[in-house]
């Protein structure tokens, strides 16, 4: 790293306590060496370097998820204030603030006292109450990032299983009545139909039989195969679970996933497609569906009442949009004026101003070249990601080479032979997928908070120059998260990058935010 670690600036006769949370965020960088230990061994070194006395090291497993990492967080910050810690070290902000509910935590206990500290390691950035205000959006900054990175991971897998789907194969994890194979120590799922003693195929063909070639209903059907046999967990096969598997399109050779329908996939059905349309036929009634003529630029989940929260809908009237309350619910206010499209348009205007001036402002300069420095240790870090996979992967394939050597010579038998090439090569196709996640994932955080203030600075132009309401409609849906409408005054709530380019804007008095906020219909 070319910055230095700088000691900590303390008149304390005693060094301030200090403690290191160290967690990585999967399974694929703990067996890469991202491991906490190794974490932990970094934060002692760095407790050290900046003068401060190591009080514990809290160490997530990689295997806890969800509530059981939100239970080791929250003891965290509990023992930071029964302690009296006043450092907080970690190896990466994404280590730790990955979810915006952790940064408000964080936050919180910074703001109780100014002596309380936050160091990232690999960052070199320490965030305190009197931090200045490029190193605070530095780390609101890498907080959406972080979260942006890990979202798309996610969405590599999601699109690793979409693309599963695609080619037939099903990507989910259970199915009543099927049971998932794999072959030959393949990692892609087959689905087959279970035909061991406890499985649920006999009955799921026999309750689709009951249901299309006789006139009794879903239920009497699920009593009559209850009376044969057919139980979960010694009860009855609850009604939505029946009406569930009739409506299931699986059981007669397609599938749906993420609400696509995938259609003749390459598992064997369980009943004919003429069976499966009959009990469709039976189950269901045509409903006629409504088409929605307008696209309307405001209109959306995020236009609400700001009394009762229900959503302001929009109607043509005499060629004029206009928005209005639905009348749903009990609204405390039973009279809401109609507000012209126009006058909507005007107070969203003022919403973007806060962002003019990044237009040539100094301290967008310095933010930019903020994120471009810690840009090149993401990049670092990134690189020798890589780097060690594919070192891993080498590795695999000389391993594989001498055990090829090993059985021409007869040195080891062929039945373990095939074993150990067999586990090499999967361990192989493993790093692989690992490697396309990594590269595939968006890691240049230079370009992309970059260009986030880019789009910041010139919102304004861009939905001005935008004149159909489609496009306006999916602009207000990418700045803003919410809009609410009360007393004929708009209020707002920017997405969550924009939220935090609009208060650094604020605080850095580069604009004078003004009391009238929020927008009076009426006044604009």
């Amino acid at each position: 790293m070319k910055n230095k670690i700088q000691k900590l600036n303390t008149n304390a006769t005693k060094p301030p306590k200090a403690v290191v949370w160290c967690r990585v965020s999967s399974r694929e960088q703990f067996e890469e060496g991202f491991t906490v230990d190794k974490q932990a061994r970094m934060g002692k070194d760095y407790a050290r370097e900046v003068g401060a006395d190591l009080a514990k090291s809290f160490e997530v497993p990689e295997s806890a998820a969800g509530k059981k990492e939100r239970t080791f967080f929250k003891d965290m910050m509990d023992y930071l204030r029964k302690h009296d810690v006043k450092i907080l070290i970690c190896e990466r902000v994404d280590r730790i603030t990955r979810n915006f509910n952790d940064y408000v935590l964080i936050n919180e206990w910074l703001e109780e006292n100014e002596e309380r500290q936050v160091h990232f390691m690999r960052e070199r950035m320490v965030v305190h109450k009197n931090a200045k205000s490029d190193i605070k959006f530095r780390w609101d900054i890498h907080v959406v990032l972080a979260k942006k990175y890990s979202s798309d991971l996610s969405e590599n897998i999601r699109e690793g299983l979409m693309e599963k789907g695609e080619q037939g194969w099903y990507p989910g994890t259970h199915k009543a009545g099927y049971q998932a194979i794999r072959p030959d120590g393949s990692r892609r799922a087959i689905w087959i139909i279970d035909k061991s003693e406890k499985s649920e195929a006999p009955y799921i063909k026999k309750l689709f039989d009951l249901y299309v070639n006789t006139t009794n209903s879903a239920e009497k059907c699920r009593d009559i195969l209850y009376e044969e046999g057919w139980t979960r967990r010694g009860k009855k096969v609850t009604k939505n679970a029946i009406f569930g598997l009739l409506a299931d399109p699986f059981f007669c050779g397609d599938f749906l996933y993420k609400g696509k329908l995938y259609r003749n996939a390459n598992h064997e059905p369980l009943v004919s497609r003429e069976v499966w349309d009959r009990a469709q036929e039976k189950r269901t009634k045509k409903q006629s569906g409504k088409y929605n003529k307008h696209i309307f630029a405001y209109r959306g989940p995020w236009l609400v009442c700001g009394v009762c929260g229900f959503r302001i809908t929009a109607e043509i009237q005499k060629g004029i949009v206009y928005y209005h309350h639905t009348h749903y619910g009990n609204c405390e206010r039973k009279k809401h004026r109609w507000i012209p499209e126009k006058e909507m348009e005007k107070a969203v205007l003022q919403f973007l101003d806060v962002f003019e001036v990044l237009k040539g402002s100094k301290v967008l300069d310095e933010i930019t070249a903020a994120l471009k420095e810690s840009h090149v240790a993401e990049m670092e870090y990134h690189n020798n990601a890589i780097k060690d996979l594919e070192q891993k992967y080498d590795t695999l394939q000389r391993r594989r080479d001498n055990l090829y050597i090993d059985k021409l010579d007869q040195k080891i038998p062929l039945d373990r032979w095939e074993r150990l090439d067999k586990d090499c090569e999967a361990e192989q196709q493993r790093i692989l997928n690992t490697l396309e996640r990594h590269k595939n994932a968006n890691t240049n955080y230079f370009e992309l908070g970059a260009k986030m203030l880019e789009i910041a600075a010139n919102a304004k132009q861009i939905f001005i120059n935008r004149k159909k309401p489609e496009d306006k409609h999916k602009i207000l849906q990418f700045l803003f998260s919410n809009l609410t409408l009360k007393d004929e005054k708009l209020s707002c709530t920017y997405t969550k990058p924009f939220q935090l380019i609009a208060e650094r804007a604020r605080g850095n008095d580069m604009w004078r935010w003004r009391e009238s906020n929020p927008r009076s219909m009426k006044g604009v």
